[in-house]
């Protein structure tokens, strides 16, 4: 395995070792980018709410990108990219949100309440004295149910008279157990309390189902220039233009640790460090900034997709499928690199190419001092490319993976990249830049309407916007990179009661 690799693998342990408690651990996973993509500080002012609330149009832009990439569903395991075009999570959640049928709380029962997780819970917070004269019984009747349910799972026509006469016994065992259960274990009294408490659950999940309902109408934004609708979504830190002021975590890894992590089994990471030279240099030294930004959606609760007062009837269970969601998004920072001295492989790696990709990152050969030293960099930043760019390569890997394997087409995607730039940068120079619109706000949000004097701007602005474009060109240094996301597992749904109406 690369010894650069190991940037992945303890950027693993230090979020599994200090950011979740043991007991949460398999809900979680680090997905990581083919391609790191850089950004500066500037690019997060629309996380300023005063900058946000003066010019919301200058940042309508970097709101959907955002978004987009906060959103993203991670349903691959081995690499992360954004969607390239629907595939968010506000999409089945409003699927979810406007379909749902509820359930009617006049047709529960407490027997209906038996089997569903949700009869526990509640039987946990009533009065203690109830709970343990009523608990053994309840347990008692699980026990006869479950064995009489394996009865008819292997009911057989061989055994058929054997088997039916075992279900009868047992189901006789029943009513004799309700019957000293309604006499001995407060049967009632208890019964009553758990489904009063079940009963204000739901008006609980009504409240909050409406809530949340209203906050993502509030939410909703439309972003002409691509016919895209999206919902607004922030992070936490919420000031990452104010990156210097962060707190970001230093790690340092020196020869010995780096090669204990080196022995560990880092397949997962193959799919992304492609075959370059520069992959295989030996390294003394590595050290690297680290921030994990919690994603912030204020239209979004995850306890409505866990309960089960509600149901859904759809053709399509990909329009509600939500298998995972993107829960942090995982920033480095001056990524330096010191190479071990008086290697031959070394030697050989740095001879061959000026520039190539070291799995998602980028280094120059001319970027390596006397010293060994080098630092890696995002793909967009050292090629001098346009973010989107980068977002929209990553983005139809899905496709370009039907016909073929997702490791090569990865690697031959990073060399085109450091091959093709000088011509993907040319293309995006030729583009026009767009002219700003007068606003215009609805209930559904922000949206365009073209104005003459933004139009007759164009001309004006031209030379000056490429004339800046160019001054931020000649200095390509990034603030920060993103190369992957935390991704956290959802619970299966919905779960609803067996028995009940949900209209």
């Amino acid at each position: 395995m690369s010894q650069l690799a190991t940037i992945f693998e303890k950027i693993r342990e230090d979020f599994f070792e200090n950011h979740l408690k043991p007991n949460e651990m398999e809900k979680y996973d680090l997905i990581f980018s083919p391609f790191s993509t850089g950004f500066t500080y500037d690019d997060f002012l629309f996380l300023d709410s005063n900058m946000a609330e003066k010019n919301a149009l200058r940042y309508l832009d970097e709101l959907l990108e955002f978004s987009q990439i906060a959103n993203t569903i991670p349903r691959e395991s081995n690499y992360w990219a954004v969607s390239d075009h629907s595939d968010y999570l506000f999409h089945p959640y409003r699927n979810i949100l406007s379909s749902l049928k509820l359930m009617d709380m006049d047709t529960l029962t407490v027997e209906m309440l038996y089997d569903h997780p949700i009869f526990l819970l509640a039987l946990n917070a009533i009065d203690e004295k109830l709970n343990s004269a009523y608990r053994p019984f309840f347990e008692h009747r699980s026990k006869l149910v479950g064995e009489i349910e394996e009865l008819k799972k292997n009911l057989m026509h061989s055994n058929r008279i054997e088997v039916h006469s075992q279900i009868k016994i047992k189901e006789e065992c029943l009513l004799k157990l309700r019957e000293s259960w309604t006499l001995e274990g407060s049967k009632k009294e208890t019964e009553e309390k758990v489904l009063s408490i079940v009963k204000d659950e739901f008006k609980r999940f009504l409240k909050g189902f409406i809530e949340i309902k209203g906050r993502m109408e509030a939410s909703i934004r439309e972003h002409v220039g691509s016919g895209s609708t999206f919902y607004l979504t922030s992070c936490s830190p919420n000031n990452l233009y104010r990156g210097e002021l962060l707190k970001w975590k230093k790690i340092i890894l020196k020869k010995p640790e780096i090669n204990q992590l080196a022995q560990k089994d880092c397949s997962s990471y193959e799919t992304i460090l492609g075959s370059s030279e520069f992959t295989k240099l030996e390294v003394d030294s590595i050290s690297f900034e680290l921030l994990f930004a919690n994603v912030v959606r204020p239209w979004f609760d995850e306890s409505i997709l866990k309960s089960p007062y509600w149901d859904i009837n759809v053709l399509n269970k990909a329009d509600i499928n939500i298998p995972r969601i993107t829960s942090k998004l995982v920033f480095v920072r001056n990524v330096d690199v010191k190479l071990q001295g008086k290697s031959a492989v070394n030697k050989v790696s740095l001879t061959k190419k000026t520039i190539d990709t070291i799995g998602p990152f980028v280094v120059q050969k001319q970027s390596v001092n006397s010293n060994g030293r080098f630092r890696l960099c995002s793909v967009n930043k050292s090629l001098q490319l346009d973010r989107a760019t980068v977002l929209r390569v990553g983005s139809k890997l899905k496709r370009k993976t039907r016909a073929k394997d997702l490791k090569s087409v990865i690697i031959q995607k990073q060399r085109q990249f450091t091959k093709l730039a000088p011509r993907l940068k040319s293309s995006v120079r030729a583009d026009r830049p767009k002219a700003r619109s007068k606003p215009v706000y609805s209930a559904r949000g922000f949206r365009y309407e073209e104005s003459k004097k933004a139009r007759a701007t164009v001309a004006r602005a031209t030379r000056n916007t490429w004339l800046k474009k160019e001054k931020e060109e000649s200095r390509p240094l990034e603030s920060l990179q993103l190369i992957g996301v935390v991704s956290k597992q959802i619970t299966s749904f919905p779960n609803p009661i067996q028995g009940a109406d949900y209209l």
